[in-house]
């Protein structure tokens, strides 16, 4: 097996960001991790993808800011930053077309990212997808209590951060669940049904409104956030099928992208 190998990235806004890269193959899968303390790398998914790169593939891992190593410029992210991180990532280290791989919120920015550049994944799976999170999760758990604010910081019960107001406010800009969904490249869903930070039914909102090439989904009945997203043998095994599956039958894409310009013109 071939190992990944570590590095801090620090991108164009300013964040530095935690990679893991490694393969040498002709295909290339992209990965991008959800709000989480440790790095996506290290979940039972990160072990699939560190055993494809010791195969046909390139593989590259990122963590988004706040997450696992992964920091904002001042510690202050948004969705503008995340996105601009991940741009600048993809078109740093992968720079062809990519298998892409979105987990939680991570696979919110994937979509949004295909949005922008329909022509840089030619596969997604979305992983317990924390779509419209702050509308389709957040708001509703402030209403029954289950989330409460402390010093303009969204906590749980026990108190642990989860975001700032002007993350929240950020993602209202980016909503994909109100109004149907292009997608130029298939896509899969692997959530669970006692998910309640991103709620099954958002996922098959999406689904149900998604057109152009196929989505397919696969709920798992008794997963919730983190077995669906990460962990679970059953969404683990889910995954390393549809991933050996697409890289069966994808050809290698080996052209590589000219320069997208500024990001201000997208």
């Amino acid at each position: 097996m071939s190992g990944l190998r570590s590095e801090i990235l620090e991108t164009s806004s300013g964040s530095r960001i935690a990679i893991r890269e490694g393969g040498e193959g002709a295909h290339a899968v992209f990965a991008i991790g959800g709000m989480a303390p440790s790095p996506f790398g290290d979940t039972a998914i990160g072990k699939i993808l560190e055993q494809t790169a010791g195969g046909d593939a390139r593989v590259v891992l990122m963590d988004i800011a706040g997450s696992g190593a992964s920091r904002a410029a001042a510690d202050r992210f948004t969705m503008d930053v995340w996105l601009a991180d991940v741009e600048d990532v993809f078109e740093r280290r992968v720079g062809r077309p990519a298998i892409a791989t979105g987990a939680s919120i991570g696979a919110w920015l994937m979509l949004l990212v295909h949005r922008r550049h329909p022509d840089w994944f030619t596969a997604m799976c979305a992983l317990a997808p924390a779509l419209d999170w702050d509308q389709q999760y957040v708001g509703p758990a402030l209403r029954d209590g289950k989330l409460s604010v402390i010093d303009g910081v969204v906590a749980n019960a026990d108190a642990t951060l989860l975001a700032s107001r002007e993350l929240l406010v950020s993602m209202a800009a980016h909503h994909v669940l109100s109004e149907p969904f292009q997608l130029s490249a298939p896509m899969h869903v692997i959530t669970g049904m006692r998910d309640e930070v991103a709620p099954a039914g958002a996922a098959r909102r999406f689904m149900d409104s998604a057109h152009g090439e196929s989505c397919t989904g696969e709920f798992l009945t008794d997963a919730d956030h983190r077995v669906a997203k990460l962990d679970g043998p059953v969404a683990t095994r889910c995954y390393e099928v549809w991933l050996r599956a697409r890289l069966e039958e994808h050809p290698a894409a080996s052209a590589r992208f000219a320069p997208a310009g500024p990001r201000s013109a997208r």
